[in-house]
């Protein structure tokens, strides 16, 4: 069922199964087919970066929701941080643009900019393997 698209929720539905861990237990990763939804390319066809970057996004997203999680607020920030780095023309992911972003706005509690840091941290460390030119910030 899950190679035919449907998602762990579903399939843990129709098994009747009160959690997603008992259906977890027996899926099996297919990690060919996780490979080709986690690797659109980073360059559109038309040489846009950014479009290529919000789609690895899309594809991170997936591939983590895919496994369970909700990541609502992940979404959110990820979605900032693209808008951010158009306006800034930056056409990859640095450390630097990664934690300009993550403290704005200066008035937060520091938790705030430790959560979007986070986030990108972890976006940048999965989009890293298929681009060597995006740097994962430093915890």
């Amino acid at each position: 069922m899950l190679r035919k698209g449907a998602f762990l929720d579903e399939v843990g539905q129709l098994l009747r199964h009160r959690s997603r861990g008992s259906t977890a237990i027996y899926a099996k990763v297919d990690h060919g087919r996780l490979f080709m939804l986690a690797r659109p390319a980073m360059v559109d066809r038309d040489g846009s970066t950014m479009r290529g970057m919000r789609e690895q996004v899309v594809a991170y997203l997936r591939i983590r929701r895919s496994l369970g999680y909700k990541l609502v607020e992940h979404e959110r920030f990820l979605d900032q941080f693209m808008d951010y780095l158009e306006r800034s023309q930056a056409t990859t992911i640095t450390a630097e643009n990664a934690l300009s972003w993550a403290v704005l706005p200066a008035d937060v509690d520091p938790r705030w900019h430790g959560a979007r840091l986070s986030v990108v941290r972890g976006f940048a460390a999965w989009a890293h393997t298929f681009d060597p030119d995006i740097q994962v910030p430093r915890r």
